[in-house]
């Protein structure tokens, strides 16, 4: 063999070697990318609608998946009430400002009746299980069945009360959390729409803070919409803390004043409240309630007013009972209801479960997942190549913000997601039912009582 026949099969060797090489590495970075999207996104089963997602520049990959099966989606909410509505009086009553669209379910009964009942839920997206509740409530409702004990007087009370519903207040932040956005609170515009109501110089008397004139259109929708209605009962439906809530400046007593995790103050200790003095009507109404809501003996019950409890200016209960009840001198009832709080006990068996049916890998059981204060309201920085101009600390304005919101949502580690969503809404079927079974007896209760 010649001097140059030996340096060309040196060269080739070592030409094999670097291939040799790049191919070990591109194969090990495939398992790893691989094994990364696989955290948090579904089996391939028709229950799931997982796809993947690119940019255009392909530097940004979103796994997408679709809501636990037993929840059901906005679209099957919307379709199903839609079909009830010709045989029980429902309509559908759709109103627009600026491209954005609410969606609000009336239950009509008489021409004239002497309550009309508005629930509001949805406002949250990730907060799923609330608007199940009220969903629930309605076809109850519309088809006539109540519970055991409702049955004798159910058509009695129908045949003067009205009843409005929201049960999504942003459609895009909604679609959002369908897609696995769990950790979605606000509107893809990045505000909190029940932080977005001002509050009135009535509030402002007992010690409330004004905020801004509401900036988004869907806030707008709902109070244009609470003006004209003039509900006699207005009730906000969420979920992450549990209990019955009035707005600021009901009386309770002062050493009850706890604050949620859930909403920028300290953990709460979640005590109970009772009033105080002689009962109106909103109190009474709230008793019966939490007279209802407030038997499970594993789960605290919170009671009282919303100040007491949470960092709420701006919120939607203050601004209806001093825009819509002070000034007319009715006896406007108004009350949040919080429908769920994952106990702590409990929470690795939920997260064993939403892993499981996520199809995510046995390695996120053994990750410690994020307290839900440490990631559910954070607003993005920019992904790496991902173009995004919405900056920490800065709300959105714009389309391209919006889609940068819900985009920077869904690339969300799959412990922050998954932590969202077992702190706001039963990761089991059966843990779903129980909370709407009892939920809308205790709206049941409430109907009763007014």
């Amino acid at each position: 063999m010649g001097k140059k026949q030996l340096l060309w099969m040196i060269a080739l060797a070592l030409l094999a070697v670097i291939a040799l090489g790049r191919w070990i590495a591109d194969a090990l970075d495939f398992q790893h990318r691989h094994r990364q999207g696989n955290l948090g996104s579904p089996q391939g089963t028709s229950e799931h609608a997982y796809k993947q997602q690119s940019e255009a520049s392909g530097d940004t990959v979103y796994h997408d998946y679709a809501l636990p099966s037993w929840y059901h989606s906005y679209a099957e909410m919307l379709e199903e009430l839609q079909r009830l509505g010709s045989s029980c009086g429902l309509e559908l009553m759709q109103k627009t400002e600026d491209g954005v669209r609410v969606d609000f379910f009336v239950l009509k009964a008489s021409s004239i009746p002497s309550e009309r009942l508005f629930l509001l839920a949805g406002d949250h997206a990730r907060e799923v299980v609330a608007p199940e509740v009220v969903f629930a409530f309605l076809k109850t409702l519309c088809r006539g069945e109540g519970l055991p004990q409702e049955r004798a007087s159910l058509h009695a009370r129908r045949s003067n009360l009205e009843v409005m519903a929201v049960l999504s207040v942003s459609s895009a932040a909604r679609e959002a959390v369908e897609r696995g956005a769990y950790c979605m609170r606000t509107n893809p515009r990045g505000a909190d729409l029940n932080r977005d109501w001002e509050a009135s110089a009535a509030a402002a008397t007992i010690g409330l803070a004004r905020v801004g004139r509401p900036q988004q259109p869907e806030t707008r929708i709902l109070q244009s919409v609470l003006k004209e209605y003039q509900p006699t009962a207005f009730v906000s439906v969420h979920s992450g803390d549990y209990g019955v809530y009035l707005p600021s400046g009901a009386p309770s007593r002062p050493q009850e004043r706890h604050f949620s995790s859930d909403r920028d103050g300290p953990s709460s200790s979640f005590a109970e409240g009772t009033f105080m003095g002689a009962a109106s009507k909103q109190e009474t109404v709230a008793g019966q309630v939490r007279a209802s809501a407030c038997v499970l003996e594993d789960q605290p019950c919170d009671f009282g007013s919303i100040a007491n409890f949470f960092h709420a200016k701006g919120n939607e209960l203050d601004w209806v009972m001093h825009t819509l009840g002070a000034p007319t001198g009715q006896a406007t009832v108004v009350l949040a209801l919080e429908v769920y709080r994952q106990q702590r006990p409990a929470l690795k068996t939920a997260v064993s479960e939403l892993i499981s049916l996520l199809g995510a890998t046995e390695a996120l059981l053994e990750t410690p997942l994020p307290e839900v204060g440490a990631v559910a309201d954070l607003l993005p920085v920019p992904l790496a190549g991902h173009k995004s101009r919405f900056l920490a600390g800065a709300p959105p304005t714009g389309r391209q913000d919006a889609e940068s919101l819900t985009a920077w949502q869904l690339a969300r580690p799959p412990g922050d997601r998954i932590s969202c969503f077992l702190h706001f809404n039963p990761s089991s079927r059966g843990g779903l039912r129980a909370v709407v079974d009892h939920w809308v007896g205790t709206l049941f209760a409430l109907v009763q009582a007014l």
